[in-house]
């Protein structure tokens, strides 16, 4: 039998998993993620491909 805990868990990461992408979309963010992502050493290019 599934906990509540646990059903809630997954439903959580479920909607992180189709909104997350979503939100990356967005035009005006696009920039302040590479800012924060160059400022960490992180190569867009590579980030990008996740």
């Amino acid at each position: 039998m599934t906990s509540d805990h646990d059903t809630l868990w997954r439903r959580c990461a479920y909607l992180g998993r189709v909104l997350l992408p979503l939100l990356g979309q967005e035009p005006w963010r696009h920039g302040r993620r590479r800012e924060r992502l160059h400022s960490r050493g992180i190569d867009v290019v590579v980030e990008e491909r996740h």
